[in-house]
């Protein structure tokens, strides 16, 4: 879902030209799979990839390989302080005046953070953002900031949602049961703080919600470090039962 909603905005954007900066992990490859995949159905090419371990603090080599291959972006399928390392490697690299860009499938406060304005770069999926335009969200942000002094990041509304949506699977079922459990959150729609319904497809147990498309700030603008640049309902881009089969 990520990969399908952020592609196209990548491609007007930067171009269909794109070289890979992939994590040697199942989560690293799967998110290379995934925007390969989105790439091609946009009649794009990738011109190159590069694989690097798990705590990767050093991206100079890696991307010295991307700008060799002259691609339009550079697409980095990491997370955590991999992807704030790589993105202050981007920017120490110079990549913008070689016209090349950046971006993923996902990003958000907890990346934008930690790596600051001035290092903050590309066109990314976010899960959730503070700038959502729902009221239940404002309230949540309201709650978060009352309680811990601080605006929530996407992996604040992770918890959130996931804790309460099996407190509240366990209310309905009467029973801490795994497989009355699964029964009471399959189909379930509920409020997933967005602006589209949130729900648990019965078949495959996928979550589909709203995808968020965001343009990273290089200087404080506002709440939060993204521009949002759309906002993506979940059923036009969710995977079918079919394709979503584990193909690694």
């Amino acid at each position: 879902m990520l990969s399908r909603a952020v592609t196209p905005h990548l491609v007007k954007t930067y171009g269909n030209r794109w070289f890979m900066v992939t994590a040697e992990t199942m989560d690293g490859q799967a998110a290379e799979q995934a925007m390969a995949e989105a790439l091609l159905a946009e009649g794009g090419e990738v011109v190159g990839s590069v694989r690097t371990p798990f705590g990767t603090t050093d991206f100079t080599t890696a991307l010295a390989q991307a700008k060799t291959a002259k691609p339009s972006a550079v697409i980095l399928n990491l997370y955590g302080w991999d992807l704030v390392h790589a993105l202050k490697a981007y920017t120490a690299a110079g990549l913008v005046k070689e016209q090349i860009g950046v971006g993923g499938m996902i990003g958000g406060e907890q990346i934008g953070r930690p790596l600051g304005y001035a290092n903050n770069a590309g066109i990314w999926g976010l899960i959730w953002d503070p700038k959502i335009n729902s009221e239940s969200s404002r309230r949540f942000i309201q709650g978060v900031i009352e309680k811990y002094h601080h605006t929530p990041t996407s992996r604040c509304y992770h918890g959130y949602a996931a804790m309460t949506q099996i407190l509240e699977a366990i209310q309905r079922a009467g029973t801490t049961d795994t497989q009355a459990l699964i029964r009471a959150l399959e189909g379930h729609e509920f409020d997933g703080l967005k602006e589209g319904r949130s729900y648990f497809r019965a078949q495959d147990h996928q979550h589909v919600q709203d995808v968020l498309v965001g343009k990273a700030y290089g200087k404080e603008l506002g709440l939060g470090h993204y521009q949002l640049l759309a906002t993506v309902f979940g059923d036009p881009v969710a995977s079918t039962q079919t394709q979503n089969a584990c193909a690694l």
